[in-house]
């Protein structure tokens, strides 16, 4: 099975508990206003991945981590592929699966329902700039955060005492992202890019 893949990033810091293995799919049908990752809405060719590369990528990560956090684009964009990638985590690790998703929560448990056995959190709904929001891992306050395993109420319950944060990491000629910035942090950051001489694009 293949999926396209933006990127996977570790250690991710800021998109969950403890120390984590970010895993990026590539493709968004939903394109919410004021992304902070618009390159990852349109897969290609060169995006596909076989499932057991990203299984061989991540494997070293895990004893390292504490969990897996997945994102994009839109995961449930691509479910198959999804799915066969949540029931090998669920074998290959003891740690929390995170799960940021633009759909809403009827829509998924009605077409899904075993990802909700899979997965330890889920960050729901459509990011809304207008609504911004102070949660860690949430950027707008009609976001629902959903807490489906003891694992997650233990790790997660005192939310409000979690540190929020956004790590911009440099490797070779990529920026990697993760966390979620505040109110107009990007536009900021892509001008002092762009000062420093810096070519910055939004989509490829």
């Amino acid at each position: 099975m293949e999926l396209a893949l933006s990127r996977i990033h570790h250690p991710v810091t800021t998109l969950g508990y403890g120390c984590r293995v970010g895993i990026w799919f590539q493709g968004c049908s939903i394109h919410c206003k004021g992304c902070i990752v618009p390159d990852t809405w349109r897969a290609t060719s060169r995006h596909r991945v076989k499932l057991e590369w990203v299984q061989k990528a991540v494997v070293p990560l895990l004893a390292r981590s504490d969990g897996v956090t997945i994102s994009g684009g839109e995961p449930f964009d691509q479910p198959e592929a999804l799915m066969e990638l949540l029931r090998w985590i669920d074998k290959a690790m003891d740690g929390d699966v995170l799960l940021y998703s633009g759909y809403q929560e009827p829509e998924l448990r009605s077409r899904y329902p075993e990802a909700f056995d899979l997965v330890d959190v889920m960050v729901l709904n459509p990011f809304k700039e207008n609504l911004p929001d102070t949660r860690p891992f949430i950027g707008s306050s009609n976001q629902r955060l959903l807490l489906l395993t003891a694992l997650a109420r233990k790790r997660y319950r005192q939310l409000e005492e979690m540190p929020r944060g956004f790590t911009v990491d440099f490797q070779k000629d990529e920026i990697l992202m993760a966390g979620v910035p505040g109110l107009n942090f990007m536009s900021e950051f892509k001008t002092k890019l762009r000062q420093s001489g810096i070519e910055v694009s939004d989509h490829e």
